[in-house]
């Protein structure tokens, strides 16, 4: 689901450093992960393709498409001020434009909601919410049955964080902890509780935003400093095989994207549609999505 942290939400993370993050994620094997686990792709410059019909005067953030690419969810701010709501737009077919873009009014609420993510089927939408100025960014959850509206929303039991994306087959949660380390939980079923988070891999903390691929081989992820690579990769061969260290993907990234990426294309990463979606402030105006594409084998 992604992106950057709203200077409110900031600081009640670093007020929070206290707080443990688990040890690695030891029940991923240590198998080596080749050299080739990355694809071999270039992905063009982050501010040249605005993302069409979805940005306007005021800042719109955190893109996130069904598995058909019908059906995009993302949050927008109205400037002056207003908080974050989830709003979603349609189009007839994975090349065409979204239209009439509308404020999913069954999820609003007078808490504050970034970083929304949906299911690849659908029918499950997750997001961060923080309900007060001393409350926790918490995972929040709703569902629903087909393309009707979601059910009430929860939140998910342990899950304090931000940006959360869902693996493909929806039995996988990774998401950023008040600490900034990226970690992941899981669930037996669909219809199970979700289990207690562990980190995913020794990689240090610092991370803003984090999404995984369809056929979740490669993990893409921000960090803010500003000596680290503003958009990485990280890959491996099997979903048996622990990630491999992060790899910059672009020099233009480090100075474009502001947090929010949202990884989507083939699930064997074959498509020609393979593209991330990213924030774009410009100085003294609204923060817009624009899309990437990875070009090439």
């Amino acid at each position: 689901m992604r992106q950057a942290i709203p200077a409110g939400l900031a600081l009640l993370i670093v007020a929070c450093g206290n707080v443990t993050s688990p040890g690695p994620d030891v029940t991923e094997p240590d198998a080596p992960v080749s050299d080739d686990a990355a694809p071999r792709c270039v992905w063009t410059e982050p501010d040249a393709t605005p993302f069409a019909n979805l940005n306007g005067p005021d800042d719109e953030t955190s893109a996130t498409l069904t598995g058909d690419g019908l059906l995009v969810f993302f949050t927008r701010s109205l400037l002056g001020g207003t908080p974050p709501k989830i709003h979603k737009a349609v189009r007839k077919t994975p090349e065409g434009q979204f239209t009439g873009s509308e404020l999913v009014t069954e999820l609003k609420s007078a808490a504050d909601d970034y970083e929304v993510e949906i299911s690849s089927t659908g029918e499950e939408i997750f997001f961060t919410r923080v309900t007060s100025r001393d409350d926790n960014p918490k995972i929040w959850t709703a569902a629903r049955s087909s393309a009707g509206p979601f059910g009430t929303a929860a939140p998910i039991a342990n899950l304090e964080g931000y940006s959360p994306t869902i693996s493909a087959d929806g039995l996988t949660l990774y998401f950023i902890d008040l600490n900034t380390y990226i970690m992941r939980s899981k669930r037996e079923g669909m219809d199970q509780a979700w289990g207690m988070p562990i980190q995913v891999g020794e990689r240090d903390s610092g991370y803003t935003s984090i999404d995984v691929s369809t056929d979740g081989l490669h993990l893409l992820m921000s960090r803010a400093e500003s000596d680290q690579p503003r958009v990485a990769m990280a890959s491996r061969n099997s979903i048996e095989q622990s990630f491999s260290e992060p790899v910059a993907i672009g020099d233009g990234f480090d100075r474009a994207v502001q947090g929010t990426i949202a990884l989507r294309g083939g699930g064997a990463w074959v498509a020609a549609d393979r593209q991330i979606v990213i924030n774009i402030e410009t100085e003294g105006a609204s923060t817009d999505l624009y899309i990437s594409t990875c070009v090439g084998d």
